[in-house]
């Protein structure tokens, strides 16, 4: 027994080092397709439980909640001011009960609860003020959730916000009348003679009732992955957004699947329970939308886990290797660019530079940057994005863009004014800058390269 638990511990302990440390020193290239599919599978699902951590979306998605129950009436509300406004109506009664099926009986209570209160707040009788009021209750929810993806995208912009009343105006009015449209094509072509022949043949019934099954699965991934994929105020790859979108709707049906088997064994329990149970309905929406809050912002985070992958595992090596890599980085992107430029060559752009350096674009143009602040490099902004040498660099050392690349390092006086080993230790910081700077650092990038180019003897180097 005490072996056998020794040895569980002693495994426990090797997954535990492999998912720490071990896994980030895979190489790809000698594992088998399958290895390396899992290997790439098992960081994102690293990175995911990281960013759900980080991101705190249990929060997020306890505030969208509330937010989401100050804001339902008052967006159905406008959704009825809209339809009218263009002479058409829609019976919301069905699909709201439907929408909310897996809360059971009490689905249908809520649902007849929240069109009475639409009904009592008709925009007539409000008048302007009053639906001034419901417009800036449903803007600030559809606010709240372009914040609450745009944080989890790490999205530094906002959009200005007479973009968002624009965007959020739009979408109030081309939603609804969407909304008509498909259920009014729905029903007449299930009513045409046409959908009757074909759902008569055997065939297409099962074909049909397949249909059907998968439909909500379809429609829930769709939109899920529209959302994903159009809120971020960044541009996000389509297979980002159609896996976070597929992710966030298979689980949003099967929360809602596991919710109504829920519901339904409550509703078996003793007469007792049974008569506080009619209490529950309130708490019990309430852990319905927060459910959904948290299926959709978790699609939302593996949309991003998907896209920025490389990102996050070069900064986990960044996190292991220290800035020093950062360096290297720079300096091995600024030689390739003095390589193209001395051999003659257009210089690639920042996706090829990228790919010859083997970090990510984005943190790559973060390295970039600071050499870009300091005229060193100019970045083309002319179609395709490139970076090029602002100076000779025939006058530019490799010890000037070590320096950038690292930082200035400054000693204050007063650090060192009574601390003798202090100065020391500044003076040691100073003649090591300047042996750099007078040694190989003093080589220029062009002779540096040159030589490099006289030494290969004609053999064909990757930059």
């Amino acid at each position: 027994m005490e072996g056998g638990q020794n040895r569980f511990s002693h495994l426990a302990g090797r997954a535990r080092d492999f998912l720490s440390t071990g896994i980030w020193h895979v190489d790809l290239r000698s594992l088998t397709r399958i290895e390396s599919l899992l290997v790439r599978l098992l960081k994102l699902l690293i990175f995911l439980i990281r960013q759900f951590h980080a991101d705190k979306l249990l929060t997020r998605a306890s505030a969208l909640t509330y937010s989401s129950l100050l804001s339902i009436v008052p967006f159905l509300a406008v959704v009825f001011a809209v339809m009218k406004a263009f002479g058409l109506h829609i019976d919301l009664a069905q699909p709201l009960c439907d929408l909310l099926a897996p809360l059971g009986e009490r689905g249908d209570t809520i649902a007849m609860q929240i069109l009475e209160f639409v009904e009592n707040s008709q925009t007539g009788a409000l008048g302007a003020v009053g639906f001034a009021a419901l417009l800036v209750t449903v803007l600030s929810i559809l606010n709240n959730i372009e914040v609450s993806v745009n944080e989890i995208w790490h999205v530094q912009r906002m959009r200005s916000w007479l973009r968002r009343v624009a965007d959020y105006t739009a979408l109030l009015v081309i939603g609804p009348l969407s909304l008509f449209l498909v259920f009014t094509a729905t029903a007449s072509v299930m009513s045409s003679h046409v959908a009757r022949v074909v759902v008569s043949n055997p065939v297409f019934h099962i074909v049909g009732f397949l249909g059907l099954k998968l439909a909500p699965y379809v429609v829930s991934s769709l939109v899920f992955a529209l959302v994903i994929g159009l809120v971020p105020n960044t541009r996000v790859r389509l297979d980002a957004a159609v896996v976070g979108g597929i992710f966030s709707g298979v689980a949003w049906q099967a929360s809602n699947w596991a919710f109504a088997h829920f519901v339904v064994s409550a509703s078996r329990a003793s007469a007792r329970e049974i008569l506080f149970a009619g209490f529950a309905a309130l708490p019990l929406f309430l852990l319905w939308m927060y459910l959904g809050w948290v299926v959709f912002l978790l699609g939302a985070e593996l949309g991003y886990v998907v896209q920025n992958a490389g990102v996050m595992e070069w900064r986990e090596l960044e996190r292991r290797y220290g800035h020093g890599l950062r360096v290297y980085i720079g300096l091995r992107a600024v030689l390739a660019l003095v390589w193209h430029f001395v051999k003659g060559e257009a210089v690639p752009d920042t996706a090829k530079l990228s790919a010859s350096v083997g970090a990510p674009v984005p943190i790559l143009e973060e390295v970039l940057a600071v050499l870009e602040q300091q005229n060193l490099l100019l970045r083309s902004g002319n179609g395709v994005q490139k970076y090029v040498l602002s100076r000779d660099p025939e006058l530019v050392t490799v010890a000037e863009v070590l320096e950038h690349l690292r930082g200035d390092v400054t000693i204050p006086d007063r650090l060192v004014q009574e601390d003798p080993l202090g100065r020391l230790a500044r003076e040691l910081l100073e003649k090591t800058a300047r042996a750099v700077r007078e040694g190989p650092g003093g080589l220029s990038l062009k002779a540096a390269v040159s030589d490099s180019l006289t030494l290969s003897d004609g053999t064909e180097t990757q930059v």
